[in-house]
């Protein structure tokens, strides 16, 4: 294969992947053909097929290669900024600026339409992508004495994902609230709240769970 066709190869790969992430985002996996990313991407189906196999391998390449694009903007946040708060606001206004698209959605429909030999590759995209960036900031911070030091991060990864998806609820609707990149007295609420939770109420947080995340941050 000559230099030109291996760009080329490359380019109709990234133009599959591009087209089917905004639909698969917009229009949920089910009602979305094959046929219809291939016309939407000016490629052909056996172009899909040969790169991608089939559908649920297209999927499967979608969510990794969105996570992976995630994560290295979240990393960039973090490396960016010198404080807990400032570091957690700089994750949060990635999410809660809606030209990222409704990353839930897609996540949960990822969930209910892939095939269990590709859960858990779909798993460790979401660990590694997202969750393990977030529980070292929550360690960096626990040992600089920014959160109680018998404070756990994956209990407190939990509550910050939670937090901020709520927020981004209000973002999508269209809310009146402030904007993203000046959001940061939400993240002031959310470590008040961090720093005042009991010891005893780390110890509720499902052993199973942990362990599972653990097995994927491997």
């Amino acid at each position: 294969m000559t230099t030109t066709q291996q760009t080329e190869e490359s380019d109709s790969r990234q133009r599959i992947l591009n087209v089917a992430l905004q639909m698969f985002m917009t229009q949920g996996y089910a009602a979305v053909s094959t046929r219809q990313i291939c016309a939407a991407a000016g490629v052909k189906q056996p172009s899909l097929y040969h790169h991608f196999g089939n559908k649920e391998g297209l999927y499967l390449a979608v969510v990794q290669n969105w996570f992976e694009s995630v994560h290295e903007r979240i990393a960039n946040a973090i490396r960016a900024r010198d404080t807990l708060r400032e570091k957690l606001h700089g994750i949060a206004a990635i999410f809660w600026n809606t030209s990222l698209g409704d990353y839930q959605s897609m996540q949960r429909d990822a969930m209910q339409n892939m095939p269990a030999e590709h859960m858990d590759i779909l798993f460790k995209s979401i660990y590694t992508g997202v969750i393990a960036p977030v529980m070292q900031v929550m360690e960096w911070g626990i040992a600089r004495g920014d959160l109680p030091k018998y404070a756990e991060a994956y209990p407190l990864t939990q509550l910050f994902w939670a937090f901020i998806s709520g927020i981004e609820g209000v973002y999508i609707r269209g809310d009146p609230f402030p904007a993203p990149a000046d959001n940061i007295s939400s993240i002031d609420f959310f470590l008040a709240g961090a720093k005042g939770l009991a010891p005893e109420v780390y110890k509720t947080w499902p052993v199973n769970e942990r362990l599972n995340v653990m097995r994927f941050l491997k």
